[in-house]
């Protein structure tokens, strides 16, 4: 796997971003980033380019909290674990923090954030 967080970052918000009209892509990206976990175990913080918020503009949304590699907590406050945790990148993680790996759950509507932000789900 290319490892270069450019290519990561590039590679993660495309393929997030046609999963609808190429879902296999976005699956096998998946698969691609758990395997590389798998085989090398997790990618550190400055590996996976984490941030401790999500940089605006484009990426307000992309955090921590709604990413499908993060271990979440039905009905949590902090989204997470007690342990503040991520299935790929170690280390204590904040829920409004991003990476170039983030990539969005199965439920995660594309576009959704102006109706969260009024929904009070920021």
């Amino acid at each position: 796997m290319n490892t270069n967080k450019a290519y990561m970052l590039l590679k993660s918000v495309t393929t997030a971003a046609n999963r609808n009209s190429n879902p296999t892509a976005f699956q096998d990206w998946i698969t691609e980033v758990q395997n590389e976990v798998k085989a090398n175990g997790q990618f550190t913080k400055s590996m996976a380019g984490y941030l401790p918020v999500s940089p605006p503009p484009f990426f307000w949304d992309y955090k921590c909290a709604k990413c499908r590699f993060a271990y979440q907590l039905s009905l949590s406050l902090s989204g997470f674990k007690d342990d503040g945790s991520c299935q790929i990148v170690s280390g204590d993680i904040q829920h409004n923090a991003w990476c170039c790996l983030w990539m969005p759950p199965d439920a995660y509507e594309a576009f959704s954030w102006p109706s969260q932000l009024f929904e009070g789900d920021w």
